[in-house]
């Protein structure tokens, strides 16, 4: 939390009233408590059309006192350390046409002491926006329905969260609902592969490479933090689907998704390749029966297990071109 906040003294943003032909103004250390001051008979600055502020407090509510001068206002980008947007949003000129919301990340904040602002339930009252940028965890899995309203929204770009992508699919293939997207910037969540299974030229798997027993691929890997209970409509098949909707709806998905999206779809695949190698190398079938019990049986290959003989099994490595890789089978 905020600690050595000094006393309040007279907010000096109005001071940029005093030069009324500006256009532009960017603050990058906005980083003292003031308190917003009364607003009546104030000048104004009747061109400044972009404001852009940074700092310990960029979301003060003195922010919402300036832009009050500023009648032009269309363009607003604000970056805290501990946002509290959802407070000072409400105040803001609903006429803005760019809003961008950030956070600026704390050297002796830890990752666990940060606390979401989920300030997305105000977005409906900026129905001009054309450009909204929310940054890790300002939203919520009910984001697709505060955005339904915004008619002129052309590009979206969201930080790391989970947004309901089953709602997102729906909200995307109605054009009616988000008319005006081209472009969606989704960072929502990361992820990496690590080793995988491989072979010698001989046949023989690279040591290695196998992961040891109890493990259903290596420890390396960063796996993307889907919703798999479904709970949040978050999950793997539901993202695929949105992103499908964007495609049909010739909206351009830009960001981390679709690399978490082959992540994910490599690892269920690690998970059927090791799992198919264990059952040949053990002669059993209980490491495939091991992967369908816990949930993981998306890329398994459907075996006869009645038709086969774990003393006579044959491993089959097919080449997968389009994903780089091989799946491996029983005969």
């Amino acid at each position: 939390m905020r600690t050595g906040v000094p006393p309040s003294v007279q907010c000096p943003l109005l001071d940029f009233t005093l030069f009324p032909t500006l256009q532009s103004i960017s603050v990058q250390s906005y980083d003292s408590h003031y308190q917003p001051r009364p607003t009546s008979q104030q000048a104004v600055l009747p061109l400044l059309t972009h404001f852009e502020i940074s700092g310990l407090y960029g979301d003060s509510l003195t922010i919402a006192s300036f832009c009050s001068h500023c009648p032009s206002l269309t363009h607003l980008s604000l970056r805290a350390h501990q946002p509290n947007y959802s407070a000072l949003l409400p105040l803001l000129p609903s006429t803005l046409t760019f809003l961008n919301l950030a956070i600026a990340p704390l050297e002796d904040l830890e990752e666990e002491d940060a606390f979401p602002d989920y300030c997305d339930q105000e977005l409906p009252r900026f129905n001009s926006l054309r450009f909204l940028g929310l940054d890790d965890n300002l939203f919520s899995l009910e984001l697709p329905s505060y955005l339904a309203t915004l008619v002129h929204l052309v590009h979206l770009e969201l930080g790391n969260g989970q947004i309901a992508a089953n709602n997102f699919a729906k909200l995307l293939s109605d054009r009616n609902s988000l008319p005006a997207l081209t472009t969606l910037g989704l960072d929502l969540v990361g992820g990496w592969i690590g080793n995988r299974l491989h072979f010698k030229e001989n046949g023989e798997p690279v040591p290695e490479s196998v992961p040891d027993n109890g493990y259903s691929i290596a420890l390396d890997w960063g796996l993307p933090d889907f919703d798999e209970s479904g709970q949040g409509g978050f999950t793997l098949e539901h993202v695929r689907t949105m992103l499908y909707e964007a495609e049909q709806a010739r909206v351009q998905i830009v960001g981390n998704i679709k690399e978490a999206v082959r992540v994910s779809e490599a690892y269920y695949l690690e998970v059927a390749n090791v799992a198919i190698y264990r059952s040949y190398r053990d002669k059993s079938f209980d490491a495939y029966r091991e992967a369908q019990q816990h949930g993981l049986a998306a890329r398994l290959p459907p075996l006869d297990l009645d038709s086969l003989d774990p003393n006579n099994f044959k491993l089959v490595k097919t080449d997968l071109p389009e994903e780089g890789w091989f799946a491996l089978t029983l005969e």
